[in-house]
């Protein structure tokens, strides 16, 4: 054994890649593990599924505020970056400090659990299916505050006749052609939204819902 503490990284995402270089800049050993087939956590835009993006989401922040300190954005990079770009630019940093290969990919994390000696036991399911157990020392959850959708309780929904999707769920502004569309929520993904369907709906309506 090589007596160095461990630590364990859930989710290679724009957290979680800094974090694995924190640890390994303090000596640490790590291992990040990762439920998706890449890095890039909200960054990654998957066609046709289910995800935090839209065709058309970019960065809200210019290049110059939104890179990591230690490594600004390629000059020929837009000032605000299309979320390809941003895939582009994590996999630049990943590859530049090594990051790549400390990170187990289609790893999903299942459990995390104290134990008694100080350290925790971090239960995974590998891509085969497996199920493995992780010793560590400590333990950086890094998947993102946007990981699980959010629906709020509207009175009378369940009578709408039409249909009512959560944003990671919509694909395409194609697929609402023609509609009336109300969003509920002002953010910046209802933003993005809006945007993209201006170009396909019928009639946009935007609720500013107080979710918190």
């Amino acid at each position: 054994m090589s007596g160095k503490k461990k630590v364990v990284v859930i989710g290679a995402g724009a957290s979680g890649l800094p974090s694995i270089k924190s640890c390994l800049e303090e000596g640490l050993e790590v291992v990040c593990f990762e439920k998706e087939d890449s890095i890039g956590g909200i960054w990654k835009f998957r066609e046709g599924k289910p995800c935090s993006l839209t065709p058309g989401t970019q960065m809200n922040t210019n290049k110059l505020l939104g890179a990591y300190s230690d490594f600004p954005a390629p000059e020929k990079f837009s000032i605000y970056l299309p979320h390809r770009m941003c895939m582009e630019y994590l996999n630049l940093y990943a590859d530049k400090f090594d990051l790549h290969s400390r990170v187990r990919l289609q790893h999903k994390v299942t459990a995390v659990s104290p134990l008694e000696d100080g350290r925790w036991e971090v239960k995974v399911t590998d891509p085969t299916g497996r199920d493995l157990i992780e010793m560590a020392d400590g333990v950086m959850v890094c998947v993102g505050h946007d990981n699980i959708p959010e629906i709020p309780d509207l009175p009378g929904v369940d009578k709408f006749g039409g249909k009512v999707i959560h944003s990671q769920d919509y694909l395409h502004a194609d697929n609402h052609k023609g509609e009336r569309v109300l969003l509920v929520g002002n953010g910046n993904t209802a933003g993005d939204i809006a945007n993209e369907l201006s170009r396909t709906a019928d009639k946009i309506h935007e609720d500013p819902y107080d979710t918190c």
